[in-house]
């Protein structure tokens, strides 16, 4: 017979079940997402995308749509070399000082320009603050702060200019913020469409999932990219739709509108798996309404999936903004998008690649951040993998 355990003992053993605490799923989920090396990577790089969106207006003395006619279709200006833009001073014309100038400007007669205008644009500047700001009783126009006066690294432009002179990073900055938001919000508007749709109808089952998901391969014959290109069509020539900020609302629905289909199936086949379970049938018993099980049992056991299907959508619907963009249906002058200048930037990719590899590998790297996320996420939210 096998000695009982003293009051000591009980207490250590006690203290020690206390002491062992069990893990959620979702502390589960999180531990394997961050032990993911690349997951963990892409959501810091995307981090920075995002911060640098956002801080855009202060990460650039030039404004997103303020044009520079002296410097127009320029490299990036740490390409050009300043100090051979002129010939050298006492330099004689046979000396290699004055044959390295003479090279220079022939072989790079864009870039000899575009140093120049640097350095005039500089020299406007500060003639007009000269002007302006030394008479304390003359009002100096908006463009003229006279509490700094300008330096010439002050019209340098670290990503070059676009083809009417303006700066290609602030604007990439810019096109981060409009593809970002437009991935975003259209996932989130394919997301409440899609969840709502599929989970009523994988619960209600028989002759009502039939129709509703009937509607759904209907709209899957049809090709969404044209549907989209056709509204915005329909749309361009109605007054309302002609504000900017409206159009931009319009590109949201309008993506949003036909990319939940994908989420609706997902939802369906999830809740099918799920609607027979215990604790369904315990509400259907307990008299709980159709709508707050769908709400409160039915949703929160398929957000795992639709999870790592929001992150594969948001990348998805980036590219349908650009597509658009790309045609000349997405957002309007001057405000622009990672789309706009890449089709601005493919017109003339040969002689300024600069144009088109800035915005580019801006949204590459996007892509990519958000895929090794999604794929970090669906394998931590695998129940097969704890």
């Amino acid at each position: 017979m096998a000695n009982p355990m003293s009051q000591d003992a009980k207490l250590e053993a006690m203290k020690a079940a206390q002491a062992v605490k069990g893990r959620s799923l979702w502390q589960d989920a999180r531990r394997r997402l961050f032990r993911n090396k690349a997951a963990v990577v892409s959501m810091i790089i995307l981090s920075i995308i995002v911060l640098l969106a956002l801080l855009a207006p202060y990460l650039s003395q030039h404004r997103y749509d303020a044009q520079d006619y002296n410097q127009v279709s320029c490299p990036p200006s740490w390409t050009i070399d300043m100090t051979k833009l002129n010939p050298p001073e006492g330099a004689a014309p046979d000396s290699e000082a004055y044959k390295a100038y003479e090279d220079y400007n022939n072989k790079y007669p864009q870039t000899v320009a575009c140093g120049m205008g640097i350095i005039s644009s500089y020299e406007f500047a500060k003639s007009d603050w000269q002007s302006y700001c030394a008479d304390p009783s003359i009002t100096p126009p908006p463009e003229v702060n006279c509490a700094r006066e300008p330096q010439q690294s002050d019209f340098e432009h670290f990503m070059g200019t676009d083809g009417i002179g303006r700066d290609l990073w602030v604007r990439t900055l810019y096109g981060a913020r409009v593809s970002l938001s437009v991935g975003v919000v259209a996932t989130f508007v394919a997301l409440l469409i899609g969840v709502l749709y599929g989970a009523t109808a994988g619960y209600a089952g028989g002759r009502v999932d039939a129709i509703m998901m009937r509607f759904v391969d209907i709209m899957y014959a049809l090709p969404f990219i044209f549907f989209v290109i056709i509204l915005m069509t329909v749309t361009a020539d109605i007054p309302f739709f002609k504000d900017p900020f409206n159009r931009f609302i319009l590109i949201f629905a309008a993506i949003g509108a036909v990319e939940w289909l994908t989420m609706a199936r997902i939802v369906r086949g999830q809740t099918l798996s799920i609607r027979r379970k215990e604790f369904v049938e315990a509400a259907v018993a307990a008299g709980v309404p159709t709508g707050k099980i769908i709400r409160r049992h039915i949703i929160p056991n398929v957000v795992g999936p639709v999870i790592v299907f929001v992150t594969l959508t948001i990348p998805a619907i980036i590219l349908a903004e650009s597509f658009l963009s790309f045609l000349g249906l997405g957002v309007q002058e001057p405000m622009t998008s990672w789309g706009v200048l890449m089709s601005e930037g493919a017109g003339d990719m040969e002689n300024k690649p600069w144009l088109l590899i800035v915005p580019a590998v801006m949204m590459a790297v996007t892509l990519f951040c958000f895929n090794f996320i999604g794929d970090g996420l669906r394998d931590a939210l695998d129940p097969k993998d704890r």
